[in-house]
Order: structure tokens, then C-alpha cells, then sequence
């Protein structure tokens, strides 16, 4: 049911405190109303609002676009201006009304379409009133409401009401609003319920989804109609919802059949059969958003996609389901949200809180998690977007929520790196990089997706060091299956020892290469989604002219929070440093973030270590 103006931050994260003296905002919205009206399987919504535009840097906010579709019809529009002395200076007409495609240009077909307009006036501060009328033919939930029509601007007043039959059974969830009146009027219940949006958001490092902290008001029926009927009474029953709306999808054309009947030619491990499958599924299909009429939830058959060689993830794993079905495998569908920033599910509502499926496939002694939007993804790698989640397993009577695995504490960053100091002024480096986790999904995918001048630009841009010049680079993946990737360069760098009076110093590489806020700054909670894990072994080799003056000492910081450790050898002309850092996976309200930033604080302190190197006296 959202309307917004059309600005989609919807995971900008952070909220600011009011300061003490008044300060008029460019735009505010003075009144939010939506009221639903549910008949049958139909539902009406007409929404009203009224912005106040105080300046000209507040008339963005009189752009307005209100999102549309073939089941979600807009029946009416209207709009007008309020000067300051409370005239109607002006109405909006049909004619300026514009009508377009929301698609963003990267789908093949959306249905998805924006009717804009704008309404301003030169005199200051003027209300612009605009209201709509839209009428939904299918419907998974009655609201999924919240207060905001653009998270840059307050709400002041926001009302959202509700009618229904009586009878009708409902579930509803509440965060940050209220339920102020439940009235049964003769055969109609009548629901109406308060909220405001008086703090912006804005993005703040590993905070919470804006979705998990925004207030919201969720009403679904426990019966509905959307592509088929369904019922929400649990995860079991909607379940077989999406498995009714997703029936007969898994023919495959006989051409296929053949390929794949050959491709496992006296195969027998079932593992072995599935990898086959998927590397087939890989390099003959492509990613690509089609969604039309139930297009967010019902999946184009695998044979679309055996014809076309595309398919979106939906499709893609419909695809994937059939090719292990014609051999006997039996694949499952896994509803789940993919962003880096894990989300939390509402699990006492079924309804609607997923943008991504995968496929899960349960083996006697093992579970196979498979991604089939991407053909850089090795076999049963559950990536950074999809781990440590929930989600809905999809089974026919028995849909049910699960936890995916999580990313481990050896899926780190390591650096092996090779520092030659010929003199002051002269420094070559040999670095081997190898990256896990996140970082190895950051560089497989430039490997694979990006041209070399670009894979050029941004790994000279990477490297932790200033006033180098990058000699040779390569990047490096033993097979496409490895969830390890390499990047060895050679680099040389100027100016590297500094100066401190006839000795030389140096600052060892950091390890810490993110910026947390101050705890003043602060005012969300700290949610870190995988383990953070980095190690050094670097090495520094000298000329006959330096000696080593001063070593950093061992340095051991060990938290709840996580872990770091500083140390070096040195034999002859040849000195060590190791270091590891390790931030565990947590979710820390924001009360603990004093304790949390106290850590990172150490750590910083610790980084700050010199190395001095002196003249060899001859």
C-alpha cells in the first residue's frame, strides 16, 4: 500500500536528536491519512495527505509519485495548493499528470508504473493537499502501513483506519503506533490507529535495517486471494499458498531432458549429480528481473527459462528444482530476505517479508544451500546477503522457519606481505592478499563482472598504502568452485621511512580499516553480520646500511566483543610483524555501544605502534 515520494532510502538507518532551539524544516508533512476498506477479497484504500513547503529547498518534496499496478489500480487523483492566508491558489489537472514505467531499466518486464505530478507556488509556506483513490483486486495483507512518505521530512499527524466485516479474522502487528479506537458497527469493525515520524533517518555504520526500527502497522487477513486463495493463519498455510500459486512449473523440454540425462552419465553421488547440474545451470542462464501480473511471488515455468537461457530468481530456481527433479533430487524453495544487514521476520504473522528464494537441498548427511542468480558463485557457498537469517522453508503441509548458516570465523582477510627497504628512499613490496566471506564475494565478483581497466582502477584504489606506484597486479581463483580468492601485487612506494632525526620511522600497515562513530554520535543499535576477521604476516626485508632501532611491543586485547593481537620476530636483517583482529558477529543495543566503541578504541591506540629503523654505524 505505499504511496511514498518516490525517494527509496529505505535502508537509511540513523536517527538524530532534536536540538533544543527551534528550527523551521523545509518541508514537513502535516497530515497522513489512509483509510482501507475491505470487501470480500477486494480492497479499496484512499489516502490524503498534506505537506507544508516552508522554502525553496523544501518544493522536492511536492514531487509526487504514487505506484501503481494491474492489481492495484489508481481510480482517481486529486491535488491542490493552500497559500498562507488559507486560499485555494491552485488544482491540479489531469493533463499534468504524468504516466510512466517505475522500471529502473534493468528488468526485462515490469508492471510496475508511476503516475507523477508536482505542485508548487512562489509564497511561502504553502500546503500542498493531494489525495487518491486505489483499488486492489488481490491482496496478501489489508495494510502494511507505516507513517513515512519520505524518511528526509516529518510526519507530524499520521491515522491510519481499517474497515472490515465482522467476522472476518484478522491478525494484526504494531510497532511505534497505536490502536486509539476498535468499534463493531452493526456488521462492519471498524480499526483506526496513530503514529508520527518527528526523527529523520539517516545511514549510520552496521546499524539495524530501517525496516526493523520504522513503526508500522501490519493487518492480514486470515483468508485471502492473491494468483490463488490462501490462507495466513500460519507458515505451514502459507506455505502451501505459494506452492498452490507455483504448481506445474518443473516440465522440462525433451531437448533438455537429453543434455541433462548425458551431463550424469554413470554419475552416482548424488552431491557429485547436483554440482553438475549447477555448474550446467550457471553457464547457460542468466540473471535478469521479469515480474508481471503475481510476479513477486509466482515464478515463470522452467521451461521460460530452458527457452530463453534468463529468468529471475524465482525462475531460476524453479529451473534449477526441475533439472534435480528429472534425476531424483528433490529441491525445496526458500523464501528469505537477501541484504547485508540481516532483517528481522515477523514470524506471529505470516505474510509477505521476503525478496529473494533460493534452493535448499537436504542430503542424508548434509544440507546444500544453492544460489541461482549468479555464475560466480561456487557450488553450495551461502553468501554474506543470505547467511545468518531467517527464512521459509517451503514444503508441502510442513513450511516452516529456519536459520541459515552462518559465515565462520575463518572466513577472514589475510595478508602475506613482502616489504624490501633498499634504502630510505627506495621500498619494494611483494603482497599476497586472500580473501574470504565478504571480501572474497567483493573480489569474485570483480574477477568475473568487471573489465580490466575497471579491475584496474579499483584494486590500485584498494591497496592500503599512499604514494605507491603499482607495478604488476593479478587476481587469482584456484577453481570456480574455491570460496578463496588471491590478489598478489607488486607495488613500488616513495618515501615509505620518514625521518626523525638521523633514525627512520614507520607506522606498521593497519589492520582496523573501519571507521566506527564516536559514542556521542551514536543512536542506533550495532548490529555486525559476520564475523570480521583479519590477519597480517608482513615482513620486512633490509639493506646492509638499516638496522631495527625499536620493535612495537606484544600487545594482547581480548573482549566480549572481540579480539586483537599485535607481534614480531626478528632474525638478523629480517623482522615480522603478525597481527589479528577478529569483531564478532552481534547484535549490541545501544546502550552497550560505549563498551563496544571502548574496544575499537584500544584497538586504534594499538595501531598507532612505530617501527624505528637507524643507520647501520660503519
Amino acid at each position: 500500500m505505499k504511496h511514498k515520494v518516490f525517494y527509496f532510502n529505505f535502508f537509511l538507518l540513523i536517527l538524530f536528536s532534536t536540538p533544543l532551539f527551534s528550527i523551521v524544516p523545509d518541508s514537513e508533512v502535516l497530515k497522513y491519512i489512509s483509510r482501507c476498506e475491505l470487501h470480500g477479497y477486494m480492497l479499496t484504500q484512499i489516502d490524503t495527505i498534506v505537506i507544508q513547503v516552508n522554502n525553496r529547498n523544501g518544493e522536492k518534496y511536492s514531487d509526487i509519485s504514487i505506484p501503481y499496478s494491474k492489481i492495484s489500480k489508481i481510480a482517481e487523483i486529486d491535488g491542490w495548493i493552500i497559500d498562507p492566508n488559507g486560499k485555494k491558489v491552485r488544482t491540479l489537472k489531469k493533463s499534468e499528470i504524468d504516466d510512466q514505467s517505475a522500471s529502473s531499466g534493468s528488468e526485462l518486464f515490469w508492471d510496475v508504473y508511476i503516475k507523477s505530478f508536482q505542485l508548487t507556488h512562489t509564497v511561502y509556506p504553502y500546503k500542498v493537499y493531494y489525495t487518491y483513490k486505489i483499488n486492489r483486486t488481490e491482496l496478501i495483507s489489508i495494510a502494511n502501513w507505516d507513517p513515512i512518505i519520505n524518511t528526509h521530512i516529518s510526519t507530524k499527524d499520521a491515522r491510519l483506519y481499517i474497515k472490515y466485516p465482522k467476522g472476518y479474522a484478522i491478525k494484526k502487528y504494531i510497532r511505534d503506533a497505536q490502536l486509539v479506537k476498535a468499534d463493531t458497527i452493526k456488521n462492519t469493525v471498524e480499526l483506526e490507529f496513530a503514529s508520527s515520524y518527528n526523527k529523520m533517518l539517516t545511514q549510520q555504520l552496521y546499524s539495524l535495517p530501517f525496516d526493523d526500527i520504522k513503526p508500522i502497522v501490519i493487518v492480514v487477513p486470515s483468508q485471502f486471494f492473491y494468483g490463488v486463495e490462501g490462507c495466513a493463519d500460519t507458515w505451514v498455510t502459507y506455505g502451501d499458498w505459494f506452492l498452490n500459486l507455483n504448481k506445474d512449473l518443473l516440465d522440462l523440454p525433451e531437448t533438455e531432458k537429453k543434455v541433462v540425462t548425458d551431463l550424469i552419465n554413470n554419475i552416482t553421488d548424488t552431491r557429485e549429480k547436483i554440482k553438475i547440474l549447477y555448474h550446467y545451470m550457471q553457464d547457460h542462464t542468466r540473471y535478469i528481473n521479469v515480474s508481471i501480473g503475481v510476479g513477486g511471488h509466482k515464478s515463470y515455468p522452467a521451461s521460460y527459462v530452458s527457452e530463453n537461457k534468463y529468468g529471475d530468481c524465482k525462475a531460476l530456481t524453479t529451473y534449477m528444482m526441475a533439472l534435480l527433479n528429472f534425476v531424483g533430487i528433490k529441491g525445496y524453495y526458500t523464501l528469505i530476505n537477501a541484504s547485508i544487514q540481516p532483517e528481522n521476520i515477523i514470524e506471529e504473522i505470516p505474510y509477505p517479508q521476503f525478496n529473494h528464494v533460493i534452493l535448499c537441498v537436504p542430503l542424508l548427511k548434509d544440507t546444500i544451500w544453492i544460489e541461482n542468480t549468479a555464475s560466480s558463485i561456487p557450488f553450495g557457498y551461502l553468501s554474506s546477503f543470505i547467511q545468518n537469517r531467517k527464512a521459509l522453508f517451503v514444503d508441502k503441509g510442513s513450511s516452516h522457519i529456519i536459520n541459515t548458516p552462518k559465515l565462520g570465523r575463518n572466513d577472514a582477510i589475510v595478508r602475506k606481505i613482502n616489504f624490501i627497504c633498499k634504502t630510505s628512499e627506495d621500498v619494494e613490496i611483494n603482497a599476497l592478499f586472500y580473501f574470504k566471506g565478504y571480501e572474497f564475494e567483493k573480489f569474485n565478483s570483480i574477477n568475473t563482472y568487471y573489465n580490466k581497466r575497471d579491475q584496474d582502477e579499483i584494486l590500485r584504489s584498494y591497496l592500503p598504502l599512499v604514494n605507491y606506484e603499482v607495478l604488476d597486479w593479478q587476481l587469482r581463483k584456484l577453481d570456480r568452485d574455491s570460496s578463496k580468492i588471491y590478489l598478489e601485487s607488486k607495488i613500488k612506494i616513495s618515501n615509505y621511512l620518514k625521518p626523525l632525526g638521523a633514525d627512520y620511522y614507520f607506522n606498521t600497515l593497519s589492520i582496523l580499516n573501519i571507521t566506527f562513530e564516536n559514542p556521542n554520535e551514536r543512536v542506533l543499535p550495532l548490529q555486525i553480520p559476520f564475523p570480521l576477521n583479519s590477519i597480517d604476516s608482513v615482513s620486512y626485508n633490509l639493506s646492509d646500511n638499516l638496522i631495527v632501532k625499536r620493535l612495537p611491543e606484544s600487545i594482547s586485547i581480548k573482549t566480549e566483543f572481540g579480539g586483537y593481537n599485535l607481534s614480531t620476530m626478528i632474525n638478523g636483517n629480517r623482522f615480522q610483524v603478525f597481527k589479528r583482529l577478529m569483531i564478532y558477529p552481534a547484535i549490541y543495543p545501544l546502550e552497550r555501544y560505549r563498551d563496544f566503541y571502548s574496544f575499537i578504541k584500544q584497538v586504534k591506540e594499538a595501531e598507532k605502534k612505530v617501527i624505528v629503523l637507524s643507520n647501520k654505524q660503519m
